[in-house]
């Protein structure tokens, strides 16, 4: 007996496997989008916040 494929065990683990899988995928995918929001888009969006006071400071 054990863990033939038959048992009923087996595809409650598969999805538990399966599962965790797609939930490792997710992270992955989200820590990614973050990464890519902070290298890209944060430090224009810093700067311009920075530039605009400072230029208006400037023009006095």
């Amino acid at each position: 007996m054990g863990n033939s494929l038959n048992s009923p065990v087996a595809p409650r683990r598969f999805v538990t496997r399966k599962r965790l899988v797609i939930s490792f995928g997710v992270v992955i995918l989200v820590t990614a989008l973050f990464g890519l929001l902070g290298y890209y888009w944060l430090p224009g969006y810093a700067k311009n916040k920075i530039c605009v006071p400072l230029l208006k400071f400037n023009a006095y």
